[in-house]
């Protein structure tokens, strides 16, 4: 009210009824009291009060504060303002539980009637679906009941809550969809709960919290993506002893404890392994771990026999692959994953009791494959290089108890996953490009290959962690835990390329070098300190190519009858065996193989020939097994032509009667071009009275083409016996032939000797 001093007293503004009472504030309801609603929905009515003065009459801008006195529902609005009318309301008031809930609106100034107190009545909301439905989103009850025979299908992400129990006797289903379930009391499977899919999504996690406890009998999870079973969705490693963080044993926080329980319960991952990493050209992608599943307890949990429990295999590395157009070639395959963790915990016991309680964890998940292939190239020394690297095998899953008191009271059998095996590698280089030109003949490329290790376990022992007391460990039977085997590798260095022109020598084999992966090494022991798993197999090493060039052949023109190239040296062989893994029984070394590995190129023909070159050297990690003929020199080439006799030789018995027609026997012999043009040749006999040949004079015809590379001339030779017998017992000379091509003059001579006795 607005005062304003004047001249004969104070005024009423007009149209303002005055106040008689001026300090009466009277609160009372005014809408929604006594409404029921559902527990978790707002009532119909916002309730509100209406503020009036000693008159009856409404007082606006009055501050009221609404609260929640019982029942833990919710409001929304809960500061709010009277307006002209008196009235002020809360925005929204949600009922909490059942039965009895209770707000309050407290007026500021009130002289009677605050607080006033509204009361609702919460109604039970059961969500038990009579037949096969559809579900999606956040869906609340008071209870939620899902009937043996009937499936609950989830279309996108789900949160299930309840605010007592929640029971699934028939089927919750979801391909790739992330599943939560929470119970206000407890939890309790009887029957299938599944949100795996065919490509493994990990994000697909699955979370089953009864907060009132677990019961989880006659059932079976499947699932994509990491799983928590729990009674307490507030636990952390830091509650339970032994696992990292965790506190001392005794100083957890410790409430009432509530029901924990598997029975005759399958839980397995699916698919069985993580998602395999991503092929590709270069470094390929590592495979994904498999996902971790954990039951955590805040209290005792029991394990009652008839349980599966299994772990998911880590995924496979993906495949690298290289073949470039004309650079070095690397290819990697991706690391296999680690193999999923499996998690047992309670804040006060583990009890395994009951038959049939199987644990296997997961295997770890196979390197990737690597395949590097080079393609010829100039601009080096040598072609380019090869190399490829397989992808390390993934370690195994582990199985970990965590809890004060642990107690295995009938037999536990305990299955420890494997080792990925290494990736195998291969690299195949490029050949050395042929002389040309003034250009010599390159080298082969080199070829490195290095097999992926095996996967390894852990240097650990299985044991319960953290327990204050252990018992039963002697019921405890561990297998598995092996080492994965180690990756191959071979390397095929490239062939050197060939002389050629005035460039006649060969080039070098590429450089082979392969190592096989070492196998993986098993050092996991089980609660005696004892190794059980068997250590994995060192992989192979394989050599083959890195064979020298040809030399060039020079038996024609324009060149003519030149000297051969010299063929190209063999390439070096480095080959080094996988290691074998070693563990409760050691793997078994890998082996050195070579097919035909490091040969020299053979000289070429020419005048004079051209010699082989010189077998590679080799530098071998332990004996080889040989395939094929290996680090040979190289052969040399022939004579551009020459006769295929090295001498001509006769003997007469008994005297010669010279007075008689002298008998007239004859020989042949050959001349053998490897010339592809026409050679021409003059024989001459020398010191060798009575002896001729024909014809005398001639040309060697062309060599006939690819698939025979020579050709032959025959040259008859005529003995006049009556003559070389007047020459004396002992005739001795020679044929000398002379062979030209182009300006290129070569001489070649057979020895001729003839006795007579």
């Amino acid at each position: 009210m607005l005062l304003v001093p004047g001249c004969g007293g104070e005024k009423t503004p007009t149209g303002v009824d005055p106040d008689p009472t001026p300090t009466t504030r009277a609160v009372a309801a005014a809408a929604g009291d006594g409404q029921s609603a559902g527990v978790g929905q707002a009532v119909a009515v916002p309730p509100a009060v209406r503020v009036t003065d000693g008159s009856g009459n409404p007082v606006s801008g009055v501050s009221v504060t609404f609260a929640v006195t019982a029942g833990g529902g919710a409001v929304t609005g809960a500061a709010a303002s009277t307006g002209a009318d008196g009235v002020a309301a809360v925005g929204s008031w949600t009922l909490g539980a059942v039965g009895t809930n209770t707000l309050t609106a407290t007026a500021s100034g009130a002289t009677s009637g605050s607080p006033t107190v509204f009361t609702a009545t919460g109604q039970e909301i059961v969500l038990a679906p009579a037949s096969d439905t559809t579900l999606s989103g956040v869906v609340t009850g008071t209870r939620i009941e899902i009937p043996a025979g009937v499936t609950v299908t989830v279309l996108d992400s789900l949160v299930l809550q309840a605010d007592s129990t929640v029971e699934i006797r028939g089927a919750i289903q979801g391909a790739c969809t992330p599943v939560r379930v929470e119970a206000g009391a407890e939890l309790v499977v009887r029957g299938t709960v599944d949100n795996a899919c065919d490509d493994g999504d990990p994000e697909a996690a699955l979370d089953l919290v009864g907060r009132g406890g677990f019961d989880v009998d006659s059932a079976t999870i499947r699932s994509s993506g990491d799983v928590r079973i729990a009674n307490d969705p507030t636990l952390t490693d830091g509650d339970f002893p032994g696992a990292v963080g965790a506190a001392p044993v005794g100083t957890a926080n410790q409430v009432a404890t509530r029901r924990c329980r598997l029975r005759s319960v399958v839980l397995r991952p699916y698919p069985a392994k993580g998602r395999n990493g991503i092929s590709r050209n270069g470094t390929a992608g590592a495979g994904r771990d498999g996902r971790d599943w954990r039951v955590d307890c805040r209290g005792t949990l029991r394990v009652e026999g008839g349980v599966e429990y299994h772990g998911q295999h880590g995924g496979d590395g993906g495949t690298g692959t290289h073949a470039p157009a004309s650079i070095d070639a690397y290819a990697e395959g991706g690391a296999g994953g680690r193999g999923g963790k499996m998690y047992v915990r309670a804040t006060e016991a583990v009890v395994f009791s009951g038959i049939l309680n199987e644990i296997v964890s997961g295997n770890g998940g196979r390197g990737g494959d690597a395949s590097a292939t080079s393609s010829p190239s100039g601009g080096g020394v040598s072609g380019p290089t090869a190399r490829a690297v397989g992808g390390a095998g993934g370690e195994p899953g582990l199985f970990g108890v965590f809890a004060p008191v642990i107690d295995f009271t009938d037999q536990v059998d305990l299955v420890i996953g494997h080792g990925g095996d290494g990736g195998d590698a291969e690299a195949f280089s490029a050949a050395g490009l042929d002389a040309q030109g003034s250009s010599v003949a390159q080298g082969g490329g080199p070829a490195f290959a290095t097999g992926g290790a095996g996967g390894g376990t852990p240097n650990d022992t299985l044991a319960a962690h953290g327990g204050v007391q252990i018992s039963g460990l002697e019921h405890v039977v561990v297998s598995g835990g092996d080492g994965g085997h180690g990756g191959s590798a071979t390397a095929v260095g490239g062939t050197g390329g060939a002389g050629s022109g005035l460039r006649p020598d060969g080039g070098r084999g590429g450089a082979s070098w392969a190592e096989g992966g070492d196998g993986g090494t098993s050092r996991l022991k089980d609660h005696t300190l004892a190794l059980f798993g068997r250590g994995g197999d060192g992989g192979d090493a394989f050599l083959a190519g890195a064979k020298g060039g040809p030399g060039a052949t020079r038996c024609g023109l324009p060149n003519g009858l030149l000297p051969g190239g010299v063929g190209g040296d063999g390439g070096s062989l480095d080959a080094t065996h996988g290691v074998a893994g070693t563990g409760a029984t050691a793997g078994v070394d890998g082996s050195i193989q070579l097919d035909r590995a490091g040969n020299a190129g053979n000289g070429g023909n020419g005048e004079p020939r051209g010699t082989g070159g010189s077998g590679g050297a080799q530098t071998l990690s332990k004996n080889a097994s040989t395939i094929g003929g290996n680090s040979l020199s190289g052969g040399q080439g022939f004579e551009c032509v020459r006769p295929n006799l090295q001498m001509i030789e006769g003997v007469t018995n008994g005297p010669v009667d010279t007075s008689q027609p002298c008998p007239m026997p004859y020989t042949a012999f050959n001349l053998v071009s490897f010339s592809p043009d026409p050679v021409d040749y003059v024989v001459t006999v020398v010191d060798v009275p009575g002896f001729a040949v024909a014809p005398a004079t001639g040309q060697t015809p062309p060599a006939p083409g690819p698939t025979t590379d020579w050709t032959v001339w025959p040259i008859q030779t005529v003995r006049d016996l009556c003559t070389m017998a007047t020459a004396g017992p002992l005739v001795e000379g020679r044929i000398e032939i002379t062979f030209t091509l182009g300006s290129t003059t070569v001489t070649k001579s057979i020895p001729v000797r003839h006795e007579f006795r």
